[in-house]
């Protein structure tokens, strides 16, 4: 009886490792060629070339970790918005900030605020439409390290 606890508790315990430990919800979608989402936690995802270099740089002035939370993409744009991650921050630093990515061009226009966002997107003629990560990978294939 005693072989059975352990064993059943040694394996609870490895399933439990499998399913928490750091990379477990760590994946690439990919965008185009040499573009990836890429999800670093589950409320972190980032814009990365293939050899891992940050587009999107979410980061702040001040340590402020910002991730992208909604998101389109078509063959020539990636539009974003990236909220604050971290839960103690100001005001002024929990505004979403927007970005508009020229895939063709690797060109990005960030740290945009929503006024600006959208009259980029007129004068560029984008009509992408945010929706969240969750909803816009849905049915893209998810590559795993």
């Amino acid at each position: 009886m005693r072989k059975r606890v352990a064993l059943a508790s040694l394996m609870s315990f490895i399933l439990l490792l499998g399913g928490c430990g750091p990379g477990a919800s760590d994946f690439r979608v990919k965008v185009k060629n040499d573009l990836f989402l890429s999800q670093i936690n589950p409320q972190q995802v980032l814009l990365v070339h293939g050899d891992d270099s940050i587009i999107i740089d979410n980061s702040s002035n001040t340590d402020v970790s910002r991730g992208i939370s909604e998101l389109d993409w078509d063959e020539e744009y990636l539009v974003a918005k990236s909220e604050i991650v971290d839960v103690d921050v100001s005001d002024k630093e929990s505004k979403p900030l927007y970005w508009v990515y020229d895939i063709k061009k690797d060109k990005l226009d960030g740290k945009l605020d929503k006024t600006k966002f959208e009259k980029l997107l007129v004068n560029k003629g984008i009509t992408l439409k945010l929706e969240t990560f969750k909803q816009r990978i849905k049915g893209e294939k998810r590559l795993y390290d």
